[in-house]
Parts: structure tokens; sequence; C-alpha cells
């Protein structure tokens, strides 16, 4: 099966990560479902939209249950857009010669937020934040993928987060509404666990294939767009093969 947007070593990378691993533990949450606040971070949905997602797929996945030594654990973040919305209203109060708060600098947003789950959840091993578009998916899986197979974590947290802003609108209007077409963006939060698959046939662990993950967050078309968050419009996401 051909991923859509790939290259042809790309789709090897894929198809070797769809041959040694598996996701488990799944949460999607759309931007606009209500979550809990969370101290410290203000104004923006994204960092309560990845707190409660990353909470949500490792209770499902109950993979802190299997005694993984916290050097094991790692998590990486994906995002197209980062955090926006707190970019957006920094450079309003900037612009109104108001005093911006510290916890508003969107630069350290993404690292503040994967330190925080990672105090959390003990992840003491490797963590990362990478920004990408097209290929956004592909590159957080196959970070996962790597730390994995060089064993420097036995399960790995992987988290995209896209929230609805400006930036986010403007980007639609420059490189996909070329055919008139009316693409509205929505966002949300995607959590999911990767694990190596005999350790989660080991676990009992039902999970879903890389390709399957893969396919339904890269649809070749699509009515609303949502950032790295993916496609949150398609049921088969809650399939497990």
């Amino acid at each position: 099966m051909t991923a859509f947007g790939l290259n042809e070593r790309q789709q090897g990378d894929l198809a070797w990560m769809d041959r040694e691993f598996v996701l488990t533990g799944c949460s999607f949450v759309s931007a606009d479902t209500e979550v809990p606040a969370i101290r410290g971070f203000v104004r923006s949905p994204f960092n309560p939209l990845i707190h409660y997602s990353v909470m949500n797929a490792v209770k499902a996945s109950d993979v802190l249950g299997c005694d993984v030594p916290t050097t094991q654990r790692g998590i990486v973040l994906g995002s197209q857009f980062v955090d926006a919305v707190t970019d957006e209203v920094t450079s309003t109060e900037l612009l109104l010669k108001q005093r911006v708060s510290p916890i508003m600098f969107p630069q350290s947003v993404p690292s503040a937020i994967i330190g925080y789950v990672a105090k959390e959840l003990e992840i003491h091993g490797p963590m990362s934040c990478i920004g990408a578009t097209r290929l956004g998916t592909y590159s957080v899986l196959l970070q996962a993928a790597d730390w994995l197979e060089e064993q420097s974590a036995a399960f790995v947290v992987v988290v995209l987060c896209d929230v609805p802003s400006r930036k986010a609108e403007q980007w639609i209007l420059d490189h996909m509404d070329t055919h008139g077409r009316n693409i509205a963006f929505g966002g949300g939060s995607v959590c999911v666990i990767m694990e190596k698959q005999e350790t989660a046939i080991r676990r009992n662990q039902p999970g879903m294939s890389i390709q399957s993950f893969y396919d339904v967050m890269n649809p070749s078309s699509q009515s609303s767009f949502h950032g790295m968050a993916g496609g949150f419009e398609s049921e088969a996401i809650y399939a497990h093969p």
C-alpha cells in the first residue's frame, strides 16, 4: 500500500516501523473539547489538550503498569504551528506596549508542557519536540522508532497537537485552498504509545498498526485540516487490525 506523501525511502521506513512496532492506548481529542485547565498554562488550549490526551493514552495503554524503568520512558511532541495562540497573545501585548508575563513566551511552551508531563509520568528517558508540515507524522514516528530500536526507550509517548489560530488559517489559504475548496481548520491533540510488537503481545494489549495510523493522519483528500493532529473525521482511527 502506498502511503500518501512519502517518497520511496520514506515508504521503506514506514514499512519497517509497521513490521517492528505497534501503537497502543490511542487518544484523540478535538480542539473544541473542554478539558481540565493546567496551572501555569493559560490563554491557550494547546497545553491542556496535550496533557489530557497523554493521560488518556497512558491510562488506556496501561504501559506504566509493566514496570518499565523511568530512564526507559520516552516522549516526543510534534506540532506544525506550535502554540500559535500564545504567540498571537504575546504579539498583541507587545504591540500595545503591555508587560508580557514570562510564562507567555511562546518559544518555551513545547518544552515546558513536555517537561510538565514528563515529571508527572516520571519520564526520564529521551525527550524531543519536532516541528514539521506534510511529513510531520512520519518524522515523529521515525524519531520514536529510532529510540526503541537503539534501546534508548522501552516505550515512547507520541503526541501531536495543533490548535486553531490565525497562523493555521493563513497556512490553509496559502497552501491548500488552491482549487476553490472551503477547508476549515479543526485541530486537536492525538496521543499514542509506541512500543515493540512483542512487548504489546506479551502484555495482551490491543494495538493499531503504524500504517493504519499514518493513513488516517494523512488523508489524500479532506474537508477539514488539523495540522499535525491528523484527521478526526475518520472512524477508521479507532479500528484495531
